[in-house]
């Protein structure tokens, strides 16, 4: 269920700390095996702060609005998956251009 909702979902919300404060920000996501990759800068506070650091990964499916008479009764029907641990930098060209491909 976890890698169905991750491979269906490429975009992902990275948590992490940012000078003490909590901070996500949104990303594109993909799985190889057990691990999760996503999309950023060198240049980003993100890769910056998040490598070697523990970080929450979050994607989320919308799979359909429920809509009711009444507005305090209206719904959503979703499917989530929460991953948390350490964040590893990918180096090297090689690397980098085997795993965005």
């Amino acid at each position: 269920t976890v890698d169905a909702i991750l491979d269906a979902m490429p975009v992902a919300h990275v948590g992490h700390i940012v000078d003490g404060f909590p901070v996500v920000t949104p990303t594109l996501q993909w799985r190889i095996g057990d691990r999760i990759y996503w999309h950023g800068s060198s240049a980003s506070r993100m890769q910056k702060r998040a490598t070697g650091a523990q970080v929450c990964v979050t994607v989320t499916l919308t799979d359909g609005m429920v809509l009711a008479r009444s507005g305090l009764e209206h719904s959503v029907n979703f499917r989530s998956v929460m991953v948390f641990g350490r964040a590893d930098l990918v180096e090297g060209a090689a690397a980098k251009t085997a795993h965005l491909k």
